[in-house]
């Protein structure tokens, strides 16, 4: 398991991280989300050990990851970092002997690679004449070539297109699913939604909400409820201490609650109506509490 326990981190004046905690799983993909500037890449960093926390600690399975266990860890930083003029296989050879692969453990890894993801004709191209969904495939190979137990993918779907993104996504189910570690950070937060077994929302260096997906979808407590029916009108809600706002969809009211104890007051405004064909709590989307939380005042 890796354990982050109370971890701080400051540059000068500016506190980057301030206190945060997270245990994560073995085959657990884990979201870290937060708007730029909120501190994930400087957490990412201390995982990674290229910088060292002011104070806590970053276990792997009880220990601290040193130098010695860099292969432990594969990542995919959101500004890539391959080398335009040299020749992919060059390279990423060259990065796989870093983590103590050999020359044919690493030829032989990397043949597998870029046949999943059938870039093969690119093997002796340079990246630069690569275009850019290619590159991040290259970047996204070469993060995990060594086969590491814990993978960092900072926004690992840019440039990539619909069918790519597929690509990337079955492959990271199946490292899950072998026992890795996935920590990754996206804006794009119907993958969130759809790879992430728990997350985490930082803000400001700290942790403002984390948690199963779910669970966070069942606490929060704005709702929509979304209503059809006959002789519906908008003074039915209006007047209900609650309700929140009010939007008529072509035959569909939705109807903004402040919680879900609005609900019986909700049903018992629409009971005499002859006809009701629709009575639906929306379950809100992680993109809405995103926004909702990066705007609330929170104190830290």
């Amino acid at each position: 398991m890796l354990s982050i326990f109370e971890v701080s981190k400051s540059f000068g004046t500016v506190r980057a991280v301030k206190g945060v905690s997270l245990d994560i799983e073995p085959g657990e993909i884990y979201g870290l989300l937060g708007a730029n500037g909120a501190g994930k890449t400087t957490v990412f960093r201390m995982i990674l050990n290229i910088i060292k926390p002011d104070s806590g600690s970053v276990l792997y399975n009880g220990k601290t990851i040193t130098i010695d266990e860099s292969s432990l860890l594969g990542y995919l930083p959101e500004e890539r970092s391959l080398y335009q003029r040299e020749k992919v296989k060059d390279q990423i050879v060259y990065f796989g002997k870093l983590k103590g692969m050999t020359t044919k453990m690493a030829e032989e890894r990397l043949d597998f690679l870029l046949d999943k993801f059938e870039i093969t004709e690119y093997k002796n191209r340079k990246v630069k004449e690569l275009s850019k969904g290619n590159q991040q495939k290259v970047a996204f190979l070469a993060a995990i070539l060594h086969n590491p137990e814990i993978i960092i993918l900072d926004e690992p779907f840019t440039g990539l297109d619909p069918m790519n993104v597929k690509t990337f996504k079955n492959l990271i189910r199946e490292m899950a699913e072998s026992g890795k570690t996935i920590i990754f950070s996206s804006h794009q937060m119907d993958v969130i939604e759809e790879l992430c077994d728990r997350l985490a929302i930082m803000r400001n260096g700290t942790i403002i909400l984390e948690g199963k997906l779910q669970a966070i979808k069942d606490d929060y407590k704005r709702k929509n409820v979304l209503i059809c029916g006959e002789g519906l009108q908008e003074e039915d809600f209006g007047s209900i201490e609650g309700v929140c706002g009010i939007e008529r969809k072509k035959d569909e009211w939705v109807v903004s609650i402040r919680d879900k104890t609005v609900i019986p007051s909700l049903l018992d405004a629409i009971r005499t109506k002859p006809v009701i064909t629709k009575f639906v709590q929306e379950e809100p989307s992680l993109d809405e509490i995103f926004i909702n939380k990066m705007g609330e005042k929170y104190e830290g």
